[in-house]
């Protein structure tokens, strides 16, 4: 598998460095086409510049070049791979044709001819296509490898859901226990276990976000954190002497060196766009801002960044809610250290801080989760749609070639016919083999339940096909059922297309009203289940007319047709569990 990955990160990285980089600052080039010796400095001539001064037509006539080499590495990778690995090299044959149907030379030629006569309007709108056109070949050739990421990080994030939303009940518990009157003690002892798995939870999210990277000696992250923990507690305590004291407006310089709070809370706000706590109505609040934006700027913080602040563009990206999480967990704290003192009010404060700030994390997992369950969708049914396509015209193939066959007269059929009945059952046989490939995708993701059970009657026909041609068998019986197969197929196809296309519509809507969708949604909707379902028993009652016209007399007598009226039973009796199963939401 590792090599696979790095397979498709050479084809990603010859596109992206030899296509898209360029093309990108040909684009920009040509909105701005003055001239660049503008007297910055006569000596001073960079690389830069003197590629500036090449004609726009020429370099974009070698980005032309350039892609026709990149392609042609396809073609010829795909036919080394064919016998090897069969699969990468089909996505490889899928990646040139998309190219030839969205015509990219032909694009790249035009733009040439436009940047020459000077036509730098039509030649920036051109490129910005291209470069669409370029962007979803590069998400093709990394979709195989892309899903299987997506559903890694989907399962991580479910997991860590799952402990968000059962910290929140555990907050909530312990709020209970506070604003119950219970001794302070036990109210303290639920606290500070909640706290102590929200510490964990986040030493577990910043090992997976690489924070040790950047970080000399991870493993003592956790207990830093417990150091800047006793140094908040700390300050806190000092803060609230001076607060009884009546001095709490304003701390003095020798508390600087003690506490993390000593800095303003503006310096310690995050800087990536999150919202900064708003104050919880009493003079406490002020010093626990500093604590929820991860300990303002100490020098402590200094030596381990925050993660809550904005990452540098080499970091490995944050978990969602990870922000939200830390800022709970200073809540916990701050309302631990009030327990400790006797000031349940105060600490109730603090835990409804706490518990909203485990809210706002458990959304921003929701929603990310939602996210990429509709990229792992658009991937899914695009790779459904390939395969399917595939399938389709190999199956018109057999079918025409067996026409052919059941022309030829009786008399003059020899050897020779059998032989090419055979080559067209391994044929039938190939077609099978997609099938299966694709039954295991829709398994695997397992919201479906009408599209399966279509590809298992699918099977089951290829199958009968495949058995009729191996023995010759090309008579109006095959011819029908290789008909049947190929509406089959002809209709799968329109059903997801239509799906692709509902989903691009949806992001699209959700992008302007940014309006999240409650829970994931499944592969296909209710709606395209239903008439999936309602296709299914037209073709049972459709082929079980043709079988009967077939019978002479009340019973079936020929073992053939026999057979197929047995299947025909036993798939009637799968399409009724898939309705149940439907209607009862067993696939949810």
């Amino acid at each position: 598998m590792n090599g696979r990955n790095a397979f498709v990160g050479i084809l990603g990285g010859l596109l992206a460095v030899m296509l898209l980089g360029p093309l990108a600052a040909a684009a920009q080039v040509a909105q701005n086409p003055e001239p660049s010796g503008s007297g910055e400095g006569n000596g001073q001539q960079s690389a830069g510049s003197v590629e500036s001064n090449v004609p726009l037509s020429t370099r974009q006539e070698a980005i032309a070049i350039r892609f026709r080499r990149f392609e042609n590495t396809l073609l010829q990778l795909a036919e080394y791979l064919r016998k090897t690995d069969p699969d990468r090299a089909e996505l490889l044959i899928r990646a040139i044709g998309e190219s030839q149907e969205k015509k990219i030379q032909h694009q790249m030629t035009t733009i040439v001819s436009l940047l020459a006569r000077g036509q730098f309007g039509d030649a920036i709108d051109r490129q910005g296509d291209l470069v669409k056109s370029l962007q979803a070949l590069l998400e093709l050739l990394q979709s195989e490898d892309r899903r299987s990421a997506l559903e890694a990080e989907r399962e991580r994030l479910k997991k860590l859901l799952k402990e968000v939303s059962r910290l929140i009940g555990q907050e909530k518990d312990a709020r209970a226990t506070n604003e119950r009157g219970e001794a302070t003690d036990r109210a303290a002892g639920k606290q500070e276990k909640v706290a102590e798995r929200t510490g964990q939870l986040l030493d577990e999210i910043k090992q997976h976000d690489g924070a040790g990277k950047n970080q000399p000696g991870t493993e003592g992250q956790s207990s830093s954190d417990t150091d800047r923990s006793s140094q908040s507690q700390s300050g806190e305590s000092d803060q609230s002497k001076s607060d009884q004291s009546g001095s709490g407006d304003s701390k003095s310089p020798s508390d600087a060196p003690s506490s993390d709070q000593t800095k303003t809370p503006q310096q310690g706000q995050p800087s990536d766009g999150a919202e900064p706590n708003p104050p919880s109505g009493d003079q406490d609040s002020q010093d626990a801002k500093p604590s929820e934006s991860s300990g303002g700027q100490s020098p402590s913080s200094q030596a381990q960044p925050s993660p809550s602040q904005t990452p540098s563009p080499g970091d490995t990206p944050k978990t969602p809610g990870r922000e939200q999480l830390e800022q709970a967990y200073q809540q916990m704290k701050q309302a631990l250290e009030k327990l400790r003192k006797q000031q349940r009010e105060k600490a109730s404060d603090h835990q409804d801080e706490a518990i909203r700030k485990l809210v706002e994390a458990k959304d921003k997992l929701e929603e990310i989760l939602r996210q990429l369950r509709e990229e792992e969708r658009g991937i899914l049914l695009t790779a459904l749609e390939a395969r399917f396509r595939k399938m389709l015209a190999m199956q018109q193939l057999v079918y025409h070639k067996t026409v052919e066959l059941n022309a030829v007269p009786e008399a003059d059929r020899s050897v020779s016919h059998r032989e090419r009945a055979r080559k067209l059952s391994f044929d039938e046989n190939a077609i099978g083999l997609e099938a299966d490939k694709a039954l295991a995708l829709l398994r695997e993701e397992g919201s479906s339940v009408a599209f399966p059970q279509a590809v298992e009657d699918l099977r089951q026909d290829i199958d009968t096909v495949t058995r009729r041609l191996e023995r010759a068998q090309v008579g109006a019986l095959t011819q029908s059922i290789e008909q049947d197969i190929i509406d089959a197929l002809e209709e799968i196809l329109d059903a997801l297309e239509k799906e692709l296309q509902k989903l691009e519509e949806k992001q699209q809507q959700q992008q302007e009203a940014q309006q999240p969708q409650d829970g994931e949604p499944p592969l296909v909707d209710l709606l395209s289940e239903l008439k999936m379902l309602r296709t299914l028993q037209v073709r049972i009652n459709r082929r079980t007319k043709r079988l009967g016209n077939l019978i002479e007399g009340n019973q079936a007598t020929d073992p053939d047709i026999v057979q197929q009226l047995q299947e025909l039973a036993e798939r009637q009796a799968r399409v009724q569990q898939a309705t149940y199963d439907l209607v009862t939401g067993r696939n949810r």
